[in-house]
C-alpha cells in the first residue's frame, strides 16, 4: 500500500507520517470504527483531567483546556474519516456532551442542547432575601434551576420571581456583568457571570472543515494536485440548467464512496447560500458558517 502512495508522489515526509497516523487504525473493510475508538480513547484521559480541575479553574480556563486538550482531535483530518456510519461516531458525540457540562459546571445528567446556543448565563452566587424567607440563609441558588434547600413550590416561584426583578432592576437581562454588584439593601445578591460555551457540535465541526476546504477549492487556494480533484455540472453536459455552474455531484454505488470528499463536498456546498458562498475571504468564510450553524442551534 505504500508503495502505491510513493508511486502517486505523495508529497512531502510529513504528509506521509500524516498518512501513516490517518492508515494506522483502518480495518480491511475500509471502516473507520477502530479510528474513532483510538481518538476516543486519547480525548477521554483529556476530559477526565478537565473534568478533576473544573472545580478550581473558571469556566473561561475550561473553555481554553477544551480548545487545547480536546478540539484537535476533533478536527485532525475530520473531513476524511468524520462522515462515516453516525453509530461509529456516537462515543465522540458523547465525549463532546459531557465536556460541555463541565466547561460550563453543569450536573452530569443536564440537557446539553441550551448549552450550545449562544446568549449569556448569569449566575447568584448569593442570595439573601430577608424580606421572603427568614427562617433560613438560601446560598447558590440559580435563575432557572431549583434551590438547593428544602421548601415548598409557591416558595420557590416567589424567590425566583423576586429574585428576577431585583436582577432586572440592577442588571438587565441583555447587559453582561464583567464586575460583582451589590444591593445594600434588605436584599442583597451577589452576581457573576459568564458567556455560554458557544461549542460547535461535532456534525458541525466536520461541515465547517469541508466548508473551508470547498472554499479553498472554489477560489483555487489549494495546491496544484486538486486542480481536477472536482468537476462543476457543466463541464459533464451542456444543458443551460440552474446548477450549471455548481459542482457535479457523482453518483455512488457504495457508501464507501458516499462517505469520501467527492460525495460529501459537492453536497454541502450548493446547499449554502450565496452570501456565504461568496465570501471574501476564507477568514469571512468561516465567521459566516460559524454564525448560520449556532444560528441553527
Amino acid at each position: 500500500m505504500w508503495k502505491r502512495l510513493a508511486n502517486k508522489n505523495v508529497g512531502s515526509v510529513v504528509c506521509l507520517f500524516h498518512l501513516i497516523d490517518i492508515f494506522e487504525h483502518l480495518d480491511e473493510n475500509l471502516s473507520w470504527k477502530s479510528h474513532v475508538s483510538h481518538i476516543a480513547s486519547k480525548i477521554s484521559i483529556s476530559v477526565g483531567i478537565i473534568g478533576r480541575s473544573s472545580p478550581s479553574l473558571t469556566a473561561l480556563a475550561l473553555k481554553t483546556l477544551y480548545y487545547s486538550l480536546v478540539y484537535p482531535y476533533f478536527q485532525y483530518c475530520i473531513i476524511v474519516w468524520g462522515s462515516t456510519y453516525p453509530t461509529n461516531l456516537n462515543h465522540l458525540i458523547l465525549l463532546q456532551k459531557r465536556i460541555t457540562r463541565i466547561v460550563n459546571k453543569k450536573p452530569f445528567d443536564a440537557h446539553t442542547d441550551p448549552l450550545f446556543k449562544p446568549g449569556f448565563h448569569i449566575v447568584v452566587s448569593v442570595v439573601s432575601v430577608v424580606s421572603v424567607v427568614r427562617n433560613k440563609f438560601i446560598g447558590q441558588m440559580q435563575l432557572y434551576g431549583n434551590l438547593p434547600y428544602k421548601c415548598s413550590i409557591q416558595k420557590k416561584r416567589q424567590i425566583q420571581l423576586f429574585v428576577l426583578d431585583r436582577m432586572n432592576s440592577i442588571c438587565p437581562m441583555n447587559f453582561f456583568p464583567t464586575t460583582d454588584t451589590t444591593d445594600t439593601t434588605d436584599t442583597t445578591i451577589w452576581k457573576t457571570g459568564f458567556r455560554y460555551s458557544k461549542f460547535l457540535k461535532f456534525v458541525d465541526i466536520y461541515s465547517l472543515r469541508l466548508g473551508k476546504f470547498m472554499y479553498s477549492y472554489n477560489n483555487n487556494l489549494l495546491t496544484s494536485s486538486f486542480s481536477n480533484f472536482l468537476l462543476r455540472t457543466n463541464q459533464v453536459h451542456c444543458y443551460n440548467t440552474r446548477g450549471s455552474a455548481q459542482f457535479y455531484i457523482p453518483f455512488c454505488r457504495t457508501n464507501i464512496r458516499k462517505f469520501s470528499m467527492i460525495y460529501h463536498g459537492p453536497v454541502f456546498f450548493n446547499k449554502l447560500c450565496s452570501d456565504i458562498r461568496n465570501s471574501l475571504s476564507l477568514y469571512s468564510f468561516q465567521s459566516k458558517i460559524k454564525k448560520y450553524f449556532l444560528s441553527c442551534y
